[in-house]
Order: C-alpha cells, then structure tokens, then sequence
C-alpha cells in the first residue's frame, strides 16, 4: 500500500456533513439568484449542486470516490469565479474554497489548481471599483495560499512519518504483519481477477536461540536488522519484505511462478550467507520454504503451505530452500 492511498483520504461522516452543509448554503443562494433572475449563474449554481449532490449520494451509499469529490470543487470554482465577475462582493467567498484543494489533492496539484483558481478570480474581479478592498483580498488571498501550502507540507509529512510507523517493524525496517495480509490480499485478488500469479518466500534464521544466548540478545538484534537490511537492498520492486514474526520473514514475489520465486530464494539465501560473513564474521544461515497461490485458496492455506515446506527444510538439515509443490507431489 502507499503512502498515496491515504493522504487524500477524508472521512466519511466529515465528509457527510461538509457536503450537505454546503449543498443547503448553495441551495439558498440558488433561491435568492432565482428571485433576482439571475439565470446564468442560477444554471452555474444548479450544475454545482448537481455534482456535489452527486458526490454526497455516492458517499452516502458507502461508494464515494475522490475524484467525484474533487469535480465538485472544481464546479463550485468555477460558479464563484463568474459570480465574482458578476458580483465583486462575492469574490470573499474563494477563502472558503482555497483550502479544500489541500484536502482534496496532493500538495503539488493543490498549489496548482489552488493558485489558477485564485488568479482567475482576481483578473475577473479586476474591475472592482472599490480598489483598496480589492488590494486587500489579493493580498489576503496570496498570504492565504502561502500559509496552506506550509501547513498542508507539514501535515502530509506527518501523515506519512505515521503511516511508516503504523506498517513498519521499527527494529529491522520490514514491513509488519498487519500490512502484510492486506498486500496478500491483493495479491489474491489479482490472481483470482487477472490470473497475475504470485508466490511468497517464507524464511527463518537457522539456530537464532543458540545465538541469542551464546552472544546475547542485542547481537541477535543486530543479526535481525543485518539480515533484513541486506535482503531490502536486494529486493527488485516487485518484490516486499515482511517481519512475519520472532527470526521468520516473509517476502511477497509479485508476478512471480513457483520456479522463479524458487531461483530468487536461493540467490538470497546465498548472499544473506556472505553478507554475514564478512559484517559479522559468523556464519549465520536461513532455511527457506517457497509457494505459489494455488486455486482459490485464501491467504493463510498459501502461509500454512509454505511454512510446511520451511519446517521440512529444517527437517533436512537447514540451509536449504523447499518447494511447496515438493510437498504436494510427496
């Protein structure tokens, strides 16, 4: 999952009532553009309400998107842009839409979209006849969108530093468990979707407890991170590191079959071995058990497979990659 998945993410029940709030501010100002027969922007005013119903019925039905979200803003942009052509008074108005850009999008196309639309509102409002108001908006407008671009910096750097924290082991830098099911998860779906097959390396370091007590604990420390710090910088983007618990790692090999997850185990195997050796100066070995998702079978038979087939690579004397097809053909 990345960090992308969630920086835009508004929740729902926020996300509720700031749509409908808006809906019925919008729906009285349309009332009051009705009674004057202002139809040009009336039309401009029903369009907005239009998608931002739109948006709030979808929300509502546990289906919203962002970008129906993101239209919206769009729409009610561009109605107060012509209303502040029309009506200069209006143009106070863009201080309440400035700040939804940040919420809405990323910081770089939030300054984008959020400066355009304040340009344009100010070379449309131009002809304001009262000029020291006018400067004043302007000014306020820019300092506005300077001050939103530094927090919402600030915010989606926070919000990132939590995500890493929320799905990172802290001492060896892998991902956790928790984010490890959701990308098998996904993984599953592909297969099951696209026939994009997958296969998972599951590993575990050979005799971890007589090194734990024969140097101490904080060697073993030093071996986890080691371990998983070198299998990090040897991994292809496709490729995932996951603390699947205690010494036991587990690696997500995306579009991979069984015999090219089993080719990559062992070139892993192998260089994890030389990586000690010359950190460390042990000779510290793993054992490893490789499969493939096979049929519909959920996430946890594809686990339960491969750390049959880790087991009996430790049965057959550790140091060794094992096959789940080995197991099954057995």
């Amino acid at each position: 999952m990345s960090t992308s998945n969630y920086i835009n993410h508004l929740p729902r029940n926020a996300s509720l009532w700031f749509q409908g709030i808006g809906i019925v501010i919008l729906a009285l100002f349309l009332g009051f553009r009705l009674w004057l027969l202002d139809f040009i922007l009336v039309v401009l005013l029903s369009i907005t309400i239009l998608a931002l119903g739109y948006s709030f019925w979808r929300e509502y039905r546990h289906q919203g998107q962002l970008l129906e979200k993101q239209i919206a803003l769009i729409t009610a942009c561009v109605m107060q842009t012509f209303s502040s052509w029309q009506i200069h008074e209006t143009t106070i108005y863009l201080f309440a839409l400035l700040p939804i850009y940040f919420i809405l999008f990323n910081l770089r196309l939030a300054i984008l979209l959020a400066s355009t639309y304040l340009t344009l509102t100010i070379l449309v409002s131009w002809t304001n006849p009262q000029h020291l108001i006018f400067l004043r908006i302007i000014l306020s407008g820019i300092t506005s969108l300077i001050f939103l671009a530094i927090l919402a910096y600030i915010l989606d750097m926070q919000k990132k530093n939590l995500y890493l924290l929320a799905t990172t082991d802290e001492l060896t830098g892998a991902k956790n468990r928790k984010e490890m099911y959701h990308q098998l998860a996904q993984a599953r779906t592909q297969w099951i979707e696209q026939q994009v097959l997958s296969s998972i390396i599951l590993l575990d370091l050979d005799h971890f407890k007589q090194l734990n007590d024969e140097f101490g604990h904080l060697f073993g420390d030093k071996v986890l991170r080691l371990f998983a710090q070198h299998i990090l910088a040897n991994l292809d983007s496709h490729e995932t590191l996951y603390r699947y618990g205690g010494e036991e790692f587990l690696i997500v090999l995306q579009g991979q079959n069984q015999f090219q997850a089993n080719v990559r185990a062992n070139q892993l195997k192998t260089s994890m071995h030389q990586a000690c050796l010359l950190n460390l100066h042990q000779s510290i070995t793993c054992s490893m058990g490789v499969g493939s998702l096979a049929g519909d079978e959920d996430c946890d038979t594809w686990i339960k497979g491969c750390d049959y087939a880790l087991y009996q690579a430790k049965k057959n004397g550790r140091n060794c990659v094992i096959n789940r097809e080995q197991q099954v053909m057995a």
